[in-house]
């Protein structure tokens, strides 16, 4: 009877160690593949950025945004879609359908230039989902378009507006 019991807990740990193992390694590769998406996403709105500028958007000593965030972990995993912060002192009057169209616009240009990969049924690889000022910052929500998941929150962000 001991015996049946030492073998069901070694059965029991060994289960719980594969999938601690398991999820830690999914976790990394996640992690790669992010840090991958948002280095081609920041490259990308480096160049796009810079058409806010010929714009008049923003002034050509505001178009450093720093570090993106990740916006998307409430969505779900694997959706790569990030967020700019630009500090301005034009933002009160910007125009945010102009900012999503030039954006696009930019982001798309890029695309072509660079030859950048995305899902085959979507129609870009960048898409600008949000934009909105917010304490004299104009706030850019970028989704890179690279696999299914970010397909669907696209998707999903559409049906909601």
């Amino acid at each position: 009877m001991l015996l049946i019991v030492i073998i069901c807990l070694a059965i029991i740990i060994a289960v719980l160690v594969y999938e601690v193992i398991r999820r830690e390694i999914t976790k990394h590769a996640t992690l790669i593949v992010r840090n991958d998406a948002q280095r081609n996403t920041d490259q990308a709105m480096k160049e796009a950025v810079k058409s806010l500028v010929t714009h008049q958007i923003v002034r050509p000593n505001e178009i450093d945004f720093g570090e993106s965030q990740t916006v998307a972990d409430v969505w779900g995993k694997g959706v790569m879609a990030f967020e700019y912060v630009l500090h301005s002192d034009l933002v009160e009057k910007v125009d945010l359908k102009q900012v999503h169209q030039v954006l696009n616009q930019g982001l798309a240009q890029y695309e072509n230039d660079h030859q950048i990969s995305r899902v085959p049924k979507a129609q870009e690889a960048f898409l600008v989902t949000d934009a909105w000022v917010y304490e004299q910052q104009l706030h850019i929500d970028v989704a890179y378009i690279i696999n299914d998941a970010t397909y669907q929150y696209i998707y999903d962000l559409k049906k909601i507006s």
